[in-house]
């Protein structure tokens, strides 16, 4: 029969203890690692969200300009259309053009300021403002049908 000392098991139990919190202790640290990792977003992932962001934006914009109302004057009557008509009935027509390019700042100024660039292009239409307007960092372009298309920029 093999005689233990209780000091030895004291020692075996106190070894056996240690290395069960280091183990634990290694798993928190390396959960916690992992955990870190996968919910610290990076530089650039904070980039493409604003990227993203901005993108959406413009495009919502761009779609509520071209459902914005506005009233025309035709043959002495005031008719009213929504933004899209009245860039086509410039591109058929351009003595609309003014009314287009002012009622088109008046929107976009309330709303961005100077941060924007609007572009519209048609078979007998093109308004850009500011001319280097396709070189801000968001860029969002509508194509139609007829030729006709639209693009709002956003610094």
């Amino acid at each position: 029969m093999l005689k233990t000392s209780r000091r030895g098991q004291l020692i075996g139990k106190s070894i056996a203890l240690i290395f069960v919190t280091v183990v634990i202790a290694v798993f928190l640290i390396a959960f916690y690692m992992l955990a870190r990792g996968f919910t610290s977003p990076s530089q650039k992932s904070i980039e493409d969200l604003a990227q993203s962001s901005s993108q959406n934006m413009a495009i919502s914009s761009l779609k509520a300009y071209l459902q914005t109302p506005v009233d025309i004057s035709y043959n002495g009557k005031d008719i009213p259309v929504q933004m899209i008509d009245l860039i086509r009935i410039t591109d058929m027509n351009n003595s609309y053009s003014p009314i287009l390019q002012k009622t088109t700042h008046d929107i976009f100024d309330r709303a961005y300021g100077d941060k924007y660039g609007i572009d519209i292009r048609g078979k007998n239409i093109l308004m850009v403002f500011p001319p280097n307007a396709r070189t801000y960092s968001s860029c969002e372009r509508i194509p139609f049908k007829d030729g006709v298309e639209v693009t709002l920029c956003l610094k």
